[in-house]
């Protein structure tokens, strides 16, 4: 029995890196291969994206996943070549050991690492804002 061709929509989506903040090159697969076939076409100002079919139909079908993914931000790499990280995303850390990773461009490294100073330095604001008020 032949093995089932992957359907490319799903190859490219997979292969598409998308850490938590950086979701952009899936983005572009999804609107490459969905927003063709789209009635409607919509996306948001957190990177949603809202495809509707026959909008006049009966009954109404919603599809809704995630598209970024877990992530790994390298914040040191000792003499003896052992690299230390901080997550990107919800990790369940018990899962992490013997796991393959795929690295990003500078680029995209250097737009991530902007990311988190700035919302650090959010939060630090917020913490500090929450803890005088509580005085």
């Amino acid at each position: 029995m032949p093995t089932p061709a992957v359907p490319a929509f799903l190859t490219e989506l997979l292969a598409a890196r998308s850490p938590s903040g950086y979701e952009t090159q899936a983005q572009a697969v999804f609107d490459r291969h969905v927003q063709p076939s789209a009635d409607a076409y919509a996306k948001d100002a957190l990177g949603n994206r809202l495809a509707t079919l026959n909008p006049a139909g009966d009954p109404v079908l919603m599809l809704s996943g995630h598209m970024d993914e877990l992530g790994l931000m390298v914040t040191y790499v000792n003499k003896d070549g052992f690299v230390y990280f901080n997550t990107i995303g919800g990790h369940d850390l018990s899962v992490i050991s013997g796991r393959r990773v795929r690295k990003l461009s500078r680029a995209a490294q250097d737009t991530l690492a902007d990311s988190a100073a700035m919302a650090q330095e959010s939060l630090t604001a917020v913490q500090t804002i929450q803890a005088f008020g509580q005085q």
